[in-house]
């Protein structure tokens, strides 16, 4: 038997309808309160002579107990029939009944009929539910070492996908034992998992700053399902994991690179997705019922989102004027710190973009600026080969994606003679990268440098 309770909005008043098989009941306290009535109980006694406690309807004995929805209902929730609905509707003297009946019988009712008439005839044999909450599960053998075989469970959302993959099989998934995993699930903060990068600061101060804005916990969304039988990981967390014992971990896990680049190519979720069979229609279907209230609340967000854009708008504006009276002054680039970060920082302030912007698949790792026409890294005069082959190798990535026709730069700071400046230009010119040099921290940029940043912005 099918029970679904259902709910509607009328003029901010939730009106709950209960469906069990083919007939609806609604609650009778909705109802009342949006016809006006001051007293509902004594208008329902009075009015409503088929109206039944949610206890005394005897097809709801056995199936209340697999509907958490209908379970949180008080026993003596008062049910009533369509009949009734309408001499509420006819005895109320309240202005909006009218409108109110209309919005019932013309909407309401059809829409009931036309979800029965659409409602799926089946029900996938893989569904397990924690804490009243749908999930679809699928596990599979994997082979966890030479000549040892284990399991990998993965389990997706059914009302909206989101997707994950048991602690237990994660340890397996990577090669390594569950307690070692734990521990590092322990031992790592927030910013692990939501930066990718296990980076500090460069000094105490800047660790106790940061643990300041991270927190040192997991993220509250780490875990898709936690109960005491079970802990599932969301997928992005996974694919953390994953690329941590695939290329980062002291000790590499071929297992681990093995799994990370098979899912990653086709992304995390969708590869989950397709293992437990999960289907987007039935997540529209399943959320159909509230589409009243979402289409109200996407009208107040885009009201909020163009006020935004207004302010953004302006904020652009100002921005711009500071920049340009900045430059006319030719100060800008005078730095107040002698370290790397001082200076991504101050070169992203003068030509903006996205920063540490992550390239995945086989060699990972995170360029520093990306612009609208510029591909940047920021390397000391000293650590000029590693910073050349780093971008080498971020453009030769991204040559085939939208950051294809993009300008490669390097630019490096820090104090250097002009015979090395012209040895480091002749590298280059045979490739396809600019240099910017930055003057030593006491010095200005020359004006050539200058304009070529006013030209990129």
């Amino acid at each position: 038997m099918s029970v679904e309770l259902i709910t509607f909005v009328f003029q901010s008043i939730f009106i709950r309808v209960l469906l069990i098989e083919d007939t609806i009941w609604f609650i009778a306290s909705d109802i009342a309160k949006a016809l006006g009535y001051k007293k509902p109980r004594n208008a329902i006694t009075m009015h409503c002579k088929r109206a039944k406690s949610l206890i005394d309807i005897d097809a709801l004995i056995y199936a209340v107990q697999e509907n958490q929805e209908v379970r949180a209902l008080d026993p003596k929730t008062k049910l009533i029939p369509e009949i009734d609905v309408y001499k509420l509707t006819t005895k109320s003297t309240f202005e909006s009944a009218e409108p109110f009946e209309n919005w019932i019988f013309d909407t309401v009712i059809p829409k009931i009929h036309k979800r029965n008439q659409k409602a799926p005839t089946t029900v996938p044999d893989n569904i397990v539910t924690y804490d009243g909450i749908q999930f679809l599960r699928y596990e599979e053998e994997y082979e966890v070492r030479k000549g040892k075989i284990d399991t990998l469970a993965f389990y997706t959302k059914r009302d909206s996908g989101e997707s994950g993959m048991s602690v237990k099989s994660l340890a397996n998934g990577c090669g390594i034992a569950l307690k070692s995993l734990q521990e590092l699930l322990e031992e790592k903060n927030i910013e692990f998992f939501l930066e990718g990068t296990g980076k500090q600061g460069n000094s105490s101060a800047d660790s106790l700053v940061s643990k300041a804005k991270m927190g040192t916990g997991k993220p509250a969304d780490f875990y898709l399902i936690k109960t005491p039988a079970i802990h599932v990981v969301l997928d992005i967390y996974c694919e953390r994991v994953f690329r941590y014992y695939a290329y980062e971990s002291r000790y590499k896990k071929t297992k681990a690179k093995e799994l990370y680049i098979a899912y990653t190519q086709h992304g995390m979720r969708d590869s989950m997705q397709v293992k437990t069979q999960y289907d987007p229609q039935w997540a529209l279907f399943h959320n159909k019922s509230t589409l009243e209230t979402i289409d109200e609340k996407f009208k107040n967000r885009i009201s909020e989102l163009e006020l935004k854009l207004v302010e953004k708008d302006t904020q652009l504006e100002e921005q711009e004027q500071t920049i340009t009276k900045l430059t006319q002054e030719i100060k800008i680039l005078k730095f107040v710190s002698n370290d790397e970060e001082a200076y991504r920082s101050l070169v992203h302030a003068m030509v903006g973009g996205e920063r540490e912007v992550y390239i995945g698949g086989i060699y990972p790792g995170r360029v520093d600026i990306v612009t609208d026409n510029m591909i940047i890294e920021v390397k000391r005069t000293e650590e000029f080969e590693k910073g050349f082959g780093q971008l080498r190798r971020y453009c030769a990535k991204l040559a085939k994606t939208k950051h294809a026709n993009k300008l490669c730069t390097l630019v490096l700071y820090g104090k250097i003679t002009f015979e090395e400046r012209n040895v480091l230009q002749n590298i280059a010119c045979d490739t396809k990268i600019q240099l910017i040099f930055i003057q030593d921290i006491r010095d200005y940029i020359n004006q050539n440098e200058l304009d070529l940043l006013k030209q990129s912005v």
